[in-house]
């Protein structure tokens, strides 16, 4: 009687089990080796949450009161005052936060705080409407994108500044009350090879210009010659 021939290769399934297992130990191996990037990604995702439960209080608070909160209702800092708006800063763990909202839930902190912090804007004369900005580690990320946000092109806009050496916008990520909309950068800056800053239009025509160095883009020309280029 013959003996049967079995084959010493490996079958497809086997082959498809391997691959497999190789994909998954390159990612855990990325995820381990880029700690740093896991973080932001986690801080990120943190900054998105926190917008959205402050957009939740406020609007609470909006239908309690039928107005929104004032700056010294949300604050823990004073104001900055612009020409028909006025800024403050968010974070519950400061010790002059106040507490008239902590009945509707606790305010959050940006989780880089006091590095980064989150952005509320209000009108000087009426508390009709609000806007609420923060940062992002990735300025490209795609909320932001859709937002119009992209490469901090969100915040407070050129027309509402007071003097020449602040930097308008300068935020990846933004909410706002219902009836109005966030500030936005009409145009932005790139950085050639040659270190220059250069107008280059709009997002969506910065990034498919071939002038454009290194994804080196900004709101406004003074914060990209505050970046260290020409």
């Amino acid at each position: 009687m013959k003996k049967k021939n079995y084959s010493q290769g490996m079958t497809l399934v086997e082959i498809l089990i391997v691959i497999a297992m190789l994909v998954v130990i390159a990612v855990a191996s990325l995820a381990i080796l880029n700690p740093l990037g896991q973080l932001n990604k986690a801080r990120d995702g943190e900054r998105k949450a926190d917008l959205s439960k402050l957009n939740k209080m406020l609007e609470e608070w909006y239908n309690d009161k039928q107005y929104y909160p004032d700056p010294s209702d949300l604050c823990y800092d004073t104001p900055v005052l612009y020409m028909n708006t006025q800024s403050c800063h968010i974070c519950g763990r400061e010790s002059t936060s106040p507490p008239s909202l902590s009945s509707y839930g606790n305010i959050p902190c940006d989780p880089a705080h006091p590095d980064h912090k989150y952005l509320y804007v209000v009108s000087r004369t009426t508390n009709n409407w609000y806007k609420i900005y923060s940062v992002l580690t990735n300025h490209q990320d795609q909320q932001s994108v859709q937002l119009g946000c992209a490469f901090k092109g969100c915040g407070i806009p050129d027309s509402e500044l007071l003097s020449n050496s602040e930097v308008p916008f300068g935020y990846d990520l933004g909410i706002s009350s219902p009836n109005i909309d966030l500030d936005r950068a009409a145009r932005y800056q790139c950085v050639g090879g040659d270190g220059k800053c250069n107008d280059c239009g709009t997002y969506n025509m910065c990034i498919t210009n071939h002038y454009c160095h290194d994804n080196k883009f900004y709101s406004s020309r003074m914060a990209c010659q505050q970046d260290g280029n020409r």
